[in-house]
């Protein structure tokens, strides 16, 4: 995986962050990124 493929890169979370910071980090980028990239 490319380091800018990371998800910690990507959502500038860091290992030491608990889980609600992560989803918090990641409703912030999903407004801000393309929404092509959370299609599964």
């Amino acid at each position: 995986m490319d380091i800018l493929e990371n998800p910690f890169h990507i959502l500038t979370a860091t290992i030491c962050d608990k889980r609600q910071k992560i989803m918090e980090l990641t409703d912030e980028r999903s407004l801000l990124l393309d929404p092509d990239m959370y299609v599964g």
